[in-house]
């Protein structure tokens, strides 16, 4: 999360005064879209995680509910890049 409040207010500024360019504009929206959701959706995965049944019946679905924790997560790694091309 650190790591996400610090690339948001990283390189070039994004205010009324000064216009960004779209691409940095739609990454920092993006990124800072999946931070909010990582409050959510992580502590959601985890506990279907741990709430379905430990028969291996269930294995797909709890690992399915694992990468769903994850999701924001990797969407905030995956949107660094482009806010390091997109930014000013």
């Amino acid at each position: 999360m650190v790591i996400v409040l610090f690339a948001l207010m990283g390189p070039g500024s994004c205010d009324a005064q000064s216009a960004c360019s779209w691409g940095a504009g739609a990454t920092r929206n993006i990124m800072w879209t999946a931070a909010r959701a990582i409050l959510y959706v992580t502590p959601l995965g985890l506990f279907v995680t741990w709430v379905l049944p430990w028969r291996s019946r269930w294995t797909a679905a709890r690992r399915r509910a694992a990468a769903f924790a994850l999701l924001p997560h990797a969407v905030i790694a995956a949107d660094l890049l482009p806010l390091l091309i997109f930014s000013n």
